[in-house]
């Protein structure tokens, strides 16, 4: 098991977690960016998902913990402001 913290830079659309399969028991992303954000699956947009307040100390989703590999990055999305960063730190 390992904790890994991955910074996202959004993209000008939705912007994929991973591009490959990353199994996860438990996944936590932070908004330390200037502007709110979207958390999705593919299908999000800016106003379709779950927003998270912008930052320092911005707002956050915690996926877990689980016992088993439950969710994937590869599954998660973000949009939001172009070249914004988001933090994702998970347990694989």
């Amino acid at each position: 098991m390992a904790v890994i913290l991955k910074q996202i830079t959004i993209g000008a659309a939705a912007t994929q977690f991973s591009a490959t399969s990353v199994p996860c028991r438990q996944i936590i992303i932070q908004n330390n960016a200037a502007h709110t954000m979207t958390i999705g699956d593919s299908t999000v947009t800016a106003t379709n998902g779950i927003r998270i307040a912008a930052g320092p100390a911005g707002g956050s989703i915690n996926s877990g913990p689980v016992a088993v590999y439950a969710t994937n990055l590869f599954d998660w999305w973000v949009a939001g402001t172009q070249n914004d960063i988001v933090d994702v730190l998970y347990v694989s």
